[in-house]
């Protein structure tokens, strides 16, 4: 679960750091350390131990956690499936998926079968439908999707998350749902995705 006090943690966590944290001189250092013990405090909150921390990653938006990791996955891919309810950071990715060659299927509620790569919205936040995540996967798999995208930006903080026992390949949050900071997004690759 989510700490209470994480909103208010957000003003005194950059406090006093500026400079590149991947540089070796002391501030970026010490940036670094704070950055790693930020991903460390996401990944327990998304079911992984710290061991498997630097498999989240941090991004500017939401909407950019739901497009890279797509990007990556329909590098191969010649059939996306695409719910009809998708977010819209989700479905701009239609039109140059298929102006390079890519076939979209959009489904409403029946996963259909034979994607290369699907979306599942988790949690609608126009609707309240709470997708049964590891049912769906399941029979998404079942169905032959070779991998599959979960947009779980208005699920975070809102309905358990255990990546550790997640069969998805990659799954995307909004930072700014939580309360953190607006323009914070992270996604999550599964280890098995190169």
């Amino acid at each position: 679960s989510l700490p209470a006090e994480r909103p208010d943690r957000s003003p005194s966590f950059f406090s006093g750091f500026g400079g590149n944290p991947s540089s070796t001189h002391a501030w970026g250092r010490a940036l670094r350390a704070k950055m790693n013990e930020a991903r460390e405090g996401v990944a327990a909150s998304l079911g992984l131990p710290p061991s498997r921390a630097d498999e989240v990653l941090f991004v500017s938006s939401g909407t950019e956690a739901n497009q890279l990791p797509l990007q990556l996955l329909l590098q191969k891919a010649r059939v996306w499936a695409v719910g009809a309810a998708d977010h819209p950071s989700v479905r701009a990715g239609m039109a140059p998926f298929q102006a390079r060659g890519g076939s979209v299927v959009q489904y409403h509620a029946d996963i259909p079968p034979g994607a290369d790569v699907l979306s599942l919205l988790w949690a609608n936040n126009e609707t309240g439908a709470v997708l049964d995540l590891p049912a769906q996967i399941r029979l998404a798999r079942e169905r032959g999707a070779k991998a599959i995208h979960v947009d779980a930006a208005q699920a975070w903080g809102k309905v358990p998350v255990n990546l550790s026992a997640c069969d998805a390949d990659v799954v995307s949050f909004s930072g700014h749902k939580i309360g953190a900071l607006a323009g914070s997004g992270v996604f999550w690759v599964n280890p098995r995705v190169s």
